[in-house]
Order: C-alpha cells, then sequence, then structure tokens
C-alpha cells in the first residue's frame, strides 16, 4: 500500500471490490507462452553459469508467491485443454 504506484488509491474500495477490472481475460486462457515456445535450456550451455551479487541483488526486494488461485488457473486450464483434445479423438 506504501509504494507510489498505489497513490490515491482507495483501499476501501479495493476491499469492497468496487474497482472495475482493466481487463478480464477469456475464461480457460492462460496469459503465458507454451511450454513448446518458450523451449528448453541446454545443460551444457547453464551448467558453468555463475550469478553474480550484483544479479542476487535484483532479486532482494522480489518476493515468489504461488497463488492457490493461479495454480487453480493453470490446472483447469490444463485439464480443459486435455479433455478438449481427448474429444477430438
Amino acid at each position: 500500500k506504501d509504494h507510489p504506484f498505489f497513490k490515491g488509491l482507495d483501499w476501501v474500495q479495493v476491499y469492497l471490490q468496487k474497482y472495475s477490472p482493466p481487463l478480464i481475460p477469456p475464461k480457460g486462457e492462460v496469459n503465458a507462452a507454451d511450454a513448446f515456445d518458450i523451449g528448453s535450456f541446454d545443460e551444457e550451455d547453464t551448467k558453468g553459469i555463475k550469478l553474480l551479487e550484483s544479479d542476487q541483488d535484483l532479486y532482494k526486494n522480489f518476493p515468489l508467491v504461488v497463488s492457490e488461485r493461479w495454480q487453480h488457473e493453470v490446472a483447469e486450464t490444463v485439464f480443459e485443454t486435455i479433455n478438449t483434445d481427448t474429444d477430438k479423438m
């Protein structure tokens, strides 16, 4: 709440869910690249890479949170995709 990005935001309205979302993604769509589009890392290319202290500093204020809602969204999308693909057979 203290970050400048949120300046002017009415937190009571947020709590009451009165703000309209700027975007509502289509149901069943995960906002991420397909695993096949991302590619893979060759272990030979990555095993010698060492992160420097300056690299680690970039992440010191970056909390990793995998929310239950996100996990549910991914599971639901994968389930629907598998079932849709199976129905085509």
